[in-house]
């Protein structure tokens, strides 16, 4: 089974200490992390790749020289499994829309920019938001994704930082 943590909107920056330690214990272990960008600066970018592979792609609030080495959006397939990848841009609502509209029809897209957790399927793909682990604007929590791959399926879950806050899990899909 691969494991791979999905993050979106870090949102750090340089008088940042750096990343939460919830984010540096979920690294732990996996075999990949995507992050569908909004990093700010190329120091997380860097630290992330410390605890893991990383298939990232630039946001909107990414510095210049960290934008220009990601690309805008990404297709991957992990275990037989295809991810679209891309922030997003735009209200919530056109975030979502503008995410599905960039792939013809992968299993499942991750996408960012509105900070708010989501787990739906739009036209027979599961779209995919982490949230964002340090602000909750526009959320009700600060949060992260976890997917699990084996075999051409796939789970998501979306995990609060905040414990009081249940997982989401998503049911066992993909061939």
């Amino acid at each position: 089974m691969l494991e791979v943590l999905v993050l979106s909107d870090t949102h750090l920056n340089r008088p940042t200490p750096g990343l939460p330690e919830a984010i540096t214990r979920a690294a732990t272990g996996v075999d990949l992390i995507i992050h569908a960008g909004d990093f700010t600066v190329a120091e997380v970018y860097r630290q992330l790749g410390l605890l893991a592979p990383i298939e990232a792609v630039s946001g909107n609030m990414d510095e210049a020289d960290l934008a220009a080495r990601l690309p805008d959006k990404r297709l991957t397939t992990l275990e037989g499994v295809n991810i679209g990848i891309i922030h997003g841009s735009g209200s919530a609502k056109q975030a979502l829309r503008r995410a599905r509209a960039a792939f013809n029809q992968p299993d499942l897209i991750v996408f960012g920019h509105s900070h708010q957790p989501l787990r739906e399927m739009m036209d027979g793909v599961l779209m995919f938001n982490p949230g964002s682990p340090t602000d909750r604007l526009r959320a009700p929590f600060r949060s992260y994704g976890i997917i699990e791959i084996e075999e051409g399926r796939f789970t998501t879950r979306i995990v609060p930082l905040d414990k009081r806050t249940p997982e989401w899990t998503s049911q066992m899909m993909g061939t």
